[in-house]
């Protein structure tokens, strides 16, 4: 990989950054302007707070558990076995 295409890919990764955290800025904005420091607004906060760690956790585990065992299962001779696998996985 040429230094080039990592300076670009860097520089996206940045752009892409900085987009996250200026929404995010305009998020707390909105929410403090409509709600103010209130009851109401911490309960928004830890509901969404808690419910995206709840989903991050599962999306981790996911991937570190799931797909790379799927991944190495995935033959024809190992096919019955990787679909029972992936419906164990789902039922957890």
């Amino acid at each position: 990989m040429s230094n080039m295409n990592i300076r670009n890919k860097a520089m996206v990764l940045m752009m892409f950054t900085m987009i996250g955290r200026a929404t995010g800025l305009l998020r707390e904005m909105m929410l403090s302007y409509f709600f103010g420091a209130s009851a109401i607004s911490d309960a928004y906060v830890v509901a969404t707070t808690f419910s995206s760690v709840i989903f991050a956790g599962l999306a981790a585990s996911i991937l570190n558990g799931y797909i790379p065992q799927a991944v190495n299962l995935n033959s024809d001779e190992n096919n019955k076995y990787t679909t029972r696998f992936f419906i164990q996985t789902l039922l957890l």
